[in-house]
């Protein structure tokens, strides 16, 4: 239902009326409002009642869910509310944790907490109108807002600076370069933590040591938990002794097909057409289609855990403005290649040898780089796409397509460009992997000593391995490791000679690998059947 008056006529409706109930209680046990007798010179902030149905890693419905939330759009900058930034975790940082977490047989256990916001203390004088079928002591007629509640511009801020506080309690830091990853130190076996919004993972050698985190959460905030099943509509599997894991969306995939009446489409091989190329729709007249809900719903799968569609998915979201019949064909067919495909996923598997330790693993990482580009292959700009896949431990955790930002003039500038924006993300996973190591070792004090200067980088190059790039091209690979910009290159901006710099640190090596077995192909151009079933299998399964 989409209102109050709908739920009561709703086919289920003593499932939404308890779920309403439930709500309204645990607002009233946090003491999230109070009751006020109005003035009639306050501004007053409507509430608004929302109903979701959530389901499994099956697409089966398990829980009826209501929520009040405030109708932040009423609310006034620096009156109601000082910022509105609230950050999640990266999701490349969360699945290199996962990575990480199966090279030591961690136990993970995924929590959830109720009414996460409504925690957080509202310091602002708010005033709202009771929601419907609250009842209101005699003379009082709107709720004094005492808590940050859902829909609030600054709630989840809020929410995020009162869990930092109870971690940091508890012995968790945050690391600087990825907010909502969390590392204790736990000798050598650090216990790690990533949080987004509310929903969690922490994982650790230790299963008694998880046990011991989550009880001192739940003294604190509502909290449930279980094994790591079930995470932001992901469903993740997990065999052989925790070393094996797969992250999948099979109930998204299903549900996607459904919404757009793609469930009984004929499967495809291959995410798009490689005999056909998008152009810009040659007239004014739109094609009548969902073409951007469409695309939209592509995108959370191709940035999460199907690596596979990005290219033809990057591709279409190019022309969310004016498609035509050919870019909804487009969709139609990536849908019908993720109908064939609806179990692949990501598969994380031990890959490396014994460690004596958690810690011991965490400096032996290896991450490793592909990156390709294709040339002025957009047929209106002519500009060139940067593909790039990075691994950790032969583990995917990190990808992308994109179109470069500029007009590259030869295969080599194109080639470095796309290099560059590679190891720019990679630096990022090698950085908070250091910021892991540091904290899980009690050397807080080189992170600091990183943002001022050169005191940490040495410590960088000798317990951390550089980054392991490698291109297919040997002028970019050249460029790369001798600096040398000669005229035909110093055009280049400034921005891209980062990854000569990084070379020159010692924090990447550079090497050439040849085109045919560089999976990154797969993320600058539309392959045929038989390269795309021969690369495929080193980017999903």
């Amino acid at each position: 239902p989409g209102c109050y008056i709908l739920e009561l006529s709703s086919p289920v409706c003593y499932e939404w009326d308890a779920a309403r109930l439930a709500e309204l209680k645990q607002l009233d046990e946090l003491g999230v409002w109070q009751p006020v007798r109005s003035t009639g010179k306050e501004r007053v902030m409507p509430l608004i009642i929302g109903y979701k149905k959530k389901t499994d890693a099956d697409g089966k419905v398990v829980k009826f869910k209501v929520r009040v939330c405030a109708d932040g759009r009423k609310q006034e900058s620096k009156v109601d509310y000082d910022q509105t930034y609230s950050p999640v975790i990266n999701s490349a940082v969360m699945r290199m944790l996962l990575a990480l977490s199966v090279e030591t047989r961690m136990h993970r256990v995924q929590f959830d907490f109720s009414g996460a916001f409504l925690n957080a203390e509202n310091d602002k004088s708010q005033r709202s109108i009771p929601p419907p079928g609250y009842p209101m002591p005699p003379g009082m007629d709107l709720l004094k807002l005492l808590r940050a509640l859902h829909g609030m511009k600054d709630s989840g801020g809020r929410w995020h600076r009162l869990l930092k506080e109870c971690l940091g309690k508890m012995g968790f830091i945050e690391c600087p370069s990825a907010k909502c990853c969390f590392v204790k130190s736990a000798g050598s076996e650090p216990i790690m933590l990533c949080v987004h919004v509310d929903d969690g993972i922490v994982q650790s050698t230790s299963r008694k040591v998880l046990d011991d985190v989550i009880a001192k959460l739940s003294k604190q905030f509502k909290v449930t938990s279980e094994d790591l099943s079930w995470h932001l509509g992901l469903k993740i599997d997990t065999k052989d002794e925790r070393s094996w894991l797969k992250i999948s969306c099979p109930a998204y995939v299903d549900a996607m097909l459904q919404r757009f009446n793609m469930a009984d489409c004929n499967s495809m091989v291959t995410p798009a057409d490689h005999n056909v190329t998008m152009t810009k729709n040659a007239t004014d007249q739109k094609h009548d289609c969902p073409f951007q809900e469409a695309t939209g719903s592509l995108l959370h799968p191709s940035c999460k855990c199907r690596p596979d569609i990005s290219q033809a998915v990057c591709v279409l979201s190019r022309h969310t403005k004016n498609p035509s019949k050919l870019h909804w064909d487009g969709v139609k067919r990536v849908m019908a290649y993720m109908k064939g495909s609806r179990e692949k996923g990501l598969i994380y598997k031990k890959r490396c040898g014994e460690f004596s330790s958690t810690l011991d693993m965490l400096h032996k990482v290896k991450i490793q780089v592909f990156s390709d580009s294709d040339y002025a292959m957009d047929p209106v700009r002519r500009k060139s796409t940067t593909g790039f896949v990075i691994y950790v431990n032969g583990n995917l955790v990190d990808w992308g397509s994109k179109l470069q930002p500029i007009v590259t003039q030869s295969t080599c500038e194109a080639e470095f460009v796309a290099g560059n924006e590679a190891i720019k993300r990679a630096q990022l996973l090698r950085k908070v992997l250091l910021e892991i190591i540091c904290f899980a070792e009690g050397r807080e004090e080189l992170i600091r000593e990183d943002h001022d200067g050169k005191a940490a980088l040495h410590w960088h190059s000798k317990h951390v391995r550089p980054v392991d790039l490698q291109m297919d091209n040997m002028g970019a690979v050249f460029v790369a490791n001798t600096g040398d910009f000669n005229k035909k290159l110093k055009h280049i901006q400034v921005r891209y000679y980062y990854l000569a710099e990084q070379v020159e640190a010692g924090n990447v090596t550079v090497v050439h690998v040849a085109g045919k077995p560089n999976p990154a192909d797969l993320f600058t151009k539309d392959e045929t059947p038989e390269v795309h079933g021969a690369l495929i299998k080193r980017i999903v399964e």
